[in-house]
């Protein structure tokens, strides 16, 4: 019994900011769709929550997160939250936080940008824009966990490369998948040069859709 204690307590801190995250998530994404949230706020507010997520999987390497870092974490989880906030009043357009370092860094990056497109487009439904976003954290969370900082650097031995290589390849192959599917949010907003087209049509044959 003893030793189900201090599990109990990493597991229950640990599902704790998994709810922040998806709570952030959707709302992010319910941000894209109804148009309040331009493409460089929402990249803004992503990257700050793939430091967050590149942060917990820093602090998971020995496979427990404490109170402390559940606070740490918890705290940008909020601050990234108010920001949103702040950027659904106005039309911002703040500067990236980062450009990325390395292959890995620019692939993620790759990655949230087709997911803004889908979810801005209607490509991806809220449901997909969502799972979308997930997995991505999650694959920020795991680079974290096995990447190195060295003088500001991050650095990953040849077996992690590709490890996240292999992870990001399924997640880009799930994007293109649930972007060239039969489910469309026709509720999302669209430029002025598109059209849905014909909504009885399958996705693939719309030849005004941008992919």
């Amino acid at each position: 019994m003893m030793y189900g204690i201090p599990m109990f307590g990493n597991y229950g801190r640990q599902q704790q900011i998994n709810t922040q995250q998806y709570g952030f998530d959707a709302r992010l994404t319910d941000g894209i769709k109804n148009g309040s949230l331009n493409r460089d706020e929402a990249t803004r507010l992503w990257q700050y929550d793939n430091q967050t997520h590149q942060m917990e999987g820093e602090f998971m390497k020995d496979g427990y997160l404490s109170e402390s870092e559940k606070n740490i974490l918890g705290a940008r989880n909020r601050y990234n939250e108010r920001m949103m906030a702040l950027y659904g009043q106005g039309d911002f357009h703040p500067l990236p936080l980062t450009q990325p370092q390395n292959a890995v860094e620019a692939r993620m990056q790759n990655q949230f940008n087709r997911t803004f497109n889908g979810i801005h487009d209607g490509s991806l439904t809220r449901n997909e824009g969502i799972r979308s976003l997930q997995h991505q954290g999650n694959n920020a969370t795991e680079y974290g966990r096995v990447s190195y900082n060295f003088m500001g650097q991050k650095f990953m031995s040849p077996f992690a490369n590709m490890y996240m290589n292999n992870r990001l390849n399924g997640t880009g192959a799930e994007i293109f998948g649930l972007r060239h599917n039969f489910a469309r949010d026709m509720g999302s907003p669209l430029p002025p040069n598109m059209s849905w087209g014909n909504p009885f049509a399958g996705f693939a044959w719309n030849p005004f859709r941008n992919f």
